[in-house]
């Protein structure tokens, strides 16, 4: 796909007109693509936003971060339904201590 069909297709998909020359200045980085075609160049060439906006771009540090942020919450998911459990088990323990104390008390009264 040329310049001129790029142009074409955007005119076509948004109804405003573009040059192959915008195109051009658009890919040489003389000028910015305005917010509102980003969207629409992601339709084009059926890419993500992320792609088109960050292509090229090296991230492995901000993905392994990520990854790492999912594992610890998982982990301190898990760790509060343990403790929840934990919390459960404690509070049946507590009424059971508390009926026999009462059942004491009553049988020495």
């Amino acid at each position: 796909m040329n310049q001129q069909d790029v142009a074409n297709e955007i005119t076509l998909m948004t109804g405003e007109e573009i040059s192959k020359f915008t195109i051009s200045n658009y890919e040489n980085g003389s000028r910015k693509v305005p917010m509102n075609l980003i969207t629409v160049f992601a339709r084009l060439f059926k890419v993500s936003t992320d792609r088109l906006l960050f292509e090229g771009e090296d991230f492995p540090e901000a993905a392994q971060d990520i990854r790492s942020l999912q594992i610890q919450l998982k982990n301190a998911n898990d760790l509060i339904n343990e403790l929840k459990q934990e919390n459960l088990q404690l509070k049946q323990s507590r009424d059971q201590l508390q009926r026999k104390i009462d059942k004491i008390l009553k049988s020495l009264s």
